[in-house]
């Protein structure tokens, strides 16, 4: 106080005027000091909020893509056995092709064996070629199994076909069966045809 008091004396010359303007000036320090206090102190207050906004909550986290079950990774697989099978029957090997893992090894007892890319279609030629012969491959028993389970990449297709032959009257006579084996491995969520193997079955 009586430095203040002093400095008003001083500045304004006499010291009279020190009383109300030093205790105005008082005041208003205090004033002052107050609403920097109560501000740093609400700022203080507002920080856990911030924190707590910037801090993703439980039900904002994005869960990722849905898990894949057993039964659709099992779908899918003998959908794109079917869809090879499908695609080899009318000649269209583009789509066909398409389906074979870029190592794949085809074998069959009639039309061979192929494990090079140069080799695959004219593999392929070759069983649509059975088919023109009026040769007919017709599904009996199919069974699919997940070695590695729903994400272990690979999936094992077994399929019992019936050999059809068009006969005179255009009903096909059973001929004999062959027994179809398939891996397929996953690429980019699709299935590929990794090892397709048929043989003929034995006669019951």
């Amino acid at each position: 106080m009586k430095r203040g008091r002093l400095r008003a004396v001083r500045t304004g010359g006499s010291s009279r005027i020190g009383g109300p303007l030093l205790r105005a000036a008082i005041v208003l320090c205090v004033a002052t000091a107050s609403i920097s206090t109560a501000a740093c102190t609400f700022e203080r207050r507002a920080e856990p909020d911030a924190e707590e906004a910037s801090t993703p909550s439980v039900d904002s986290l994005d869960p990722g893509p849905p898990e894949t079950s057993s039964a659709d990774a099992e779908a899918r697989a003998r959908s794109t056995v079917e869809r090879f099978r499908e695609a080899v029957t009318v000649g269209d090997l583009s789509p066909a092709l398409s389906l074979l893992a870029p190592e794949a090894t085809l074998v069959d007892a009639e039309a061979g064996r192929a494990e090079e890319a140069s080799s695959r279609g004219e593999f392929l030629l070759e069983l649509r070629a059975r088919h023109m012969e009026g040769m007919h491959f017709e599904p009996v028993e199919t069974q699919v199994s997940l070695p590695g389970g729903t994400n272990g990449g690979t999936a094992l297709v077994f399929t019992l076909l019936a050999m059809l032959e068009e006969g005179e009257d255009g009903i096909g006579e059973e001929a004999g069966r062959i027994f179809e084996s398939v891996l397929l491995v996953d690429s980019d969520g699709e299935w590929r045809i990794r090892h397709l193997h048929r043989s003929l079955a034995p006669e019951p």
